[in-house]
C-alpha cells in the first residue's frame, strides 16, 4: 500500500514536471514564430512601400525630362521657328536652312538624348497645324515624319505638351517612350519568393506594366478600369498591397501576397518549431521510460480485453499486480464481464423476439399490395364491361389509397394537386352535379417539393364543415402563381365560411400553435401550418379570411428569398 502511494506521488510529478515544460517550451516557439510572422509582415509592408515609391521615383524622373526637354528645345520662338519649318517643309529644304542660317537642327539635339537617357526608345512630336508624326528610334536616333503614330511594344510613355512660350499657343505634344526593361530592372534583384507583383495603368485606366509576378488580366478579357479595379480588389484580399498615383498621369499597384510572407516566415521559425517537437518527443520518452510498469500493466489488460473480441467471455483479469486506477479499470472491466454473462441468455431471447416482428412486418407489407393488384382487377373488369365511369372511380380510389400508405414524406407541388384531385373527384361521384372546383398552377412551380398531405387537408375541411349538398353551387378555387420571391398558394371555397369570432379564435390558435384535440374542426388547417412551418421555417406565412355563409380563403406564402428550393430531380 505504502509503496503504491509511492509511485502516485512520482507519477504526478513527473506529470506535473512534464506538463509545465510542454507548456513553457510550446509558449516560447509561439511566442517566437509570432514575432518573426510580425516582422515579416511588417517587412513587406516596407518592401511594397519601398519598391512602389522607387518605380514613382524613376516614372518621375521621366516625366521631369520631358518636361525639361519640351522647354529646353523648344523655349525660343527661333526654335518655335525651326521646329514647324522642319514639319512644312522637305528634309532637304531644312537640312539648307541649317546650312545657310543659325544651326539650330533639333534632329541633332533628339539624337543626343539616346546618351543622356538610359532605356529610351523613341521620341516622338506631333503638331497640331499638320498631319505627319516626327518618330525617332534606336534604330534612326535623328528621325523622320510619318503619316500615322506608330505603337511602340514593350514601352511606357511620357506626354508633355509644346508651347509658344512667345504666344503661349499649344503647338503639340512631346512623347518620350521609355522601355519597360528599366521597370523590371527595379524589381528584379529583390529577393524573388519575395518580389512585389507590379502593375502600372495610365490616366485612361489601361494597363502599360505588369510584372510576371501579376498575372491580373487574361487575354480574352477587356481591360476596362472596373475589370482592373475589380483584380485589384481581389488580389488585395490575400496581399499587402500599395496603389500611389502620379499627378495626373500612372498609377502603380504593388503586392506581396501573404501567402509568400507566411511561407518566408514559416521557413526562418520552422527549426524552432523542430526542436519543440525534439523536446517534447524526448520528454515523452521520458515518461515512458519512468512509466515502463504502469504501461506493462496496461498492456496485460489490452491483452486480456482481446480475448473479448474471440468472443470468450469467461477469462478474468487478475487484480494483485494492478495498482491505483488501474486497479480500479481492471475490478469494472472483471464486473462488466459478469453482466455480459448474465446478459447473454436474455439478448438471445431479445433476438428472437425481434425475428419475428421483422416477419410480421414483412407479412404486412403483402395486404398493400393485394389490395391494390385487386383494384386494378375490379377496374381493368369495369373496362371491359365498358363501365368506364366505374373503371374511373376505383382508378381515383387506388391512387388516393396508394399515396395515403406510401412512405414518403415529400412530395411535388403537382402530384399533391392531382392527390387532391382525386380525392373530390370521389365526392363529385357521389353527389353528381353538386359539387365543382377548378385549378390554375403555373408551369414553373409544378415541381417544387413541399410536405405531403399540404392541400388535401385543407380541402376535407372545406367539404366537411362549408359544403352544403342541398346546392349545386359548390365550388372550390386552388390557384398557385409567384409574384416577385413571393410563391401564393391560394384556396377559396363559397360554402358556410364562419364568424368573426370563431375566425379570431383560430388565427390565435395558428400564432400560438395551439391545436384542440377535442375539436374536430380544423384540426387539417392547424396540421399543414405546423408542417409547413417545420418545412419552410421563416420562409412561411398563412393568412385567412372568411365571413359567415360567404365561404373561407386560404393564402399560403412561401417567402423563396429566405429558403432554397427543393426540386424533383430529373424532373
Amino acid at each position: 500500500m505504502f509503496k503504491r502511494k509511492k509511485n502516485k506521488s512520482m507519477r504526478a510529478m513527473v506529470k506535473s514536471y512534464a506538463t509545465i515544460l510542454i507548456v513553457v517550451i510550446s509558449t516560447f516557439s509561439i511566442i517566437i514564430s509570432s514575432f518573426i510572422v510580425k516582422q515579416a509582415q511588417h517587412d513587406a509592408v516596407v518592401l511594397v512601400n519601398d519598391t512602389t515609391n522607387a518605380i514613382i521615383n524613376e516614372l518621375e524622373y521621366y516625366k521631369t525630362e520631358v518636361r525639361r526637354v519640351s522647354f529646353d528645345f523648344f523655349s525660343t520662338p527661333k526654335e518655335t521657328e525651326d521646329l514647324n519649318y522642319y514639319f512644312l517643309n522637305t528634309y532637304a529644304d531644312y537640312a539648307w536652312k541649317n546650312i545657310v542660317g543659325d544651326y539650330i537642327n533639333f534632329p541633332k539635339k533628339v539624337h543626343n538624348l539616346y546618351f543622356d537617357l538610359k532605356g529610351l526608345e523613341a521620341v516622338t512630336i506631333n503638331l497640331l497645324r499638320t498631319q505627319d508624326t516626327y518618330v525617332s528610334k534606336v534604330l534612326n536616333t535623328f528621325g523622320i515624319l510619318v503619316p500615322d503614330i506608330p505603337e511602340f511594344e514593350d514601352t511606357i510613355a511620357f506626354n508633355q505638351t509644346l508651347i509658344n512660350h512667345s504666344s503661349f499657343e499649344l503647338l503639340g505634344y512631346l512623347t518620350f517612350h521609355i522601355d519597360k526593361e528599366i521597370i523590371h530592372n527595379k524589381i528584379s534583384n529583390i529577393d524573388k519568393k519575395l518580389r512585389p507583383g507590379i502593375m502600372i495603368t495610365n490616366s485612361l485606366g489601361n494597363i502599360v506594366y505588369q510584372s510576371n509576378e501579376l498575372q491580373s488580366l487574361d487575354e480574352e478579357t477587356e481591360q476596362t478600369a472596373e475589370n482592373i479595379e475589380a483584380v485589384k480588389k481581389k488580389i488585395s484580399e490575400g496581399s499587402y498591397t500599395t496603389d500611389l498615383q502620379m499627378t495626373d498621369d500612372y498609377t502603380v499597384f504593388s503586392y506581396i501576397s501573404k501567402n509568400a510572407i507566411r511561407s518566408q516566415a514559416f521557413s526562418i521559425y520552422w527549426p524552432i518549431i523542430l526542436a519543440t517537437f525534439f523536446l517534447d518527443a524526448l520528454l515523452l520518452y521520458v515518461l515512458y521510460r519512468t512509466f515502463g510498469i504502469y504501461s506493462d500493466q496496461v498492456e496485460d489488460i489490452i491483452d486480456r480485453l482481446s480475448e473479448v473480441r474471440e468472443g470468450d467471455y469467461n477469462f478474468r483479469i487478475n487484480l494483485e499486480d494492478k495498482g491505483s486506477e488501474l486497479y480500479s479499470i481492471s475490478n469494472g472491466i472483471n464486473e462488466m464481464l459478469n453482466s455480459i454473462t448474465e446478459y447473454v441468455e436474455t439478448i438471445y431471447q431479445l433476438e428472437i423476439k425481434q425475428r419475428d416482428i421483422t416477419l410480421m412486418a414483412l407479412q404486412s407489407q403483402i395486404n398493400p399490395h393485394f389490395l391494390y393488384n385487386t383494384l386494378e382487377f375490379i377496374r381493368m373488369y369495369a373496362v371491359s364491361e365498358g363501365v368506364d365511369e366505374l373503371a374511373e372511380i376505383v382508378f381515383s380510389f387506388s391512387e388516393l389509397l396508394r399515396n395515403n400508405i406510401s412512405l414518403e414524406r415529400e412530395t411535388t407541388l403537382e402530384s399533391e394537386i392531382e392527390f387532391t384531385e382525386n380525392y373530390i373527384y370521389l365526392y363529385q361521384m357521389r353527389y353528381p352535379n353538386r359539387l365543382a372546383y377548378k385549378v390554375s398552377i403555373e408551369e414553373d412551380l409544378k415541381h417544387i417539393m413541399l410536405p405531403k398531405f399540404t392541400l388535401q387537408p385543407l380541402i376535407e375541411n372545406y367539404i366537411k364543415h362549408g359544403v352544403d349538398f342541398g346546392r349545386i353551387d359548390n365550388a372550390i378555387f386552388i390557384v398557385v402563381y409567384r409574384s416577385g420571391d413571393i410563391i401564393h398558394i391560394e384556396i377559396q371555397d363559397n360554402g358556410r365560411g364562419t364568424n368573426e369570432k370563431n375566425l379570431e379564435l383560430i388565427r390565435k390558435r395558428l400564432d400560438r400553435n395551439q391545436i384542440d384535440i377535442k375539436s374536430s374542426t380544423s384540426i387539417g388547417l392547424y396540421n399543414v401550418h405546423e408542417r409547413l412551418k417545420a418545412y419552410f421555417k421563416s420562409a412561411y406565412s398563412i393568412n385567412i379570411a372568411s365571413q359567415k355563409n360567404e365561404g373561407f380563403r386560404i393564402e399560403i406564402e412561401i417567402d423563396v428569398s429566405e429558403t432554397k428550393l427543393k426540386y424533383q430531380k430529373n424532373s
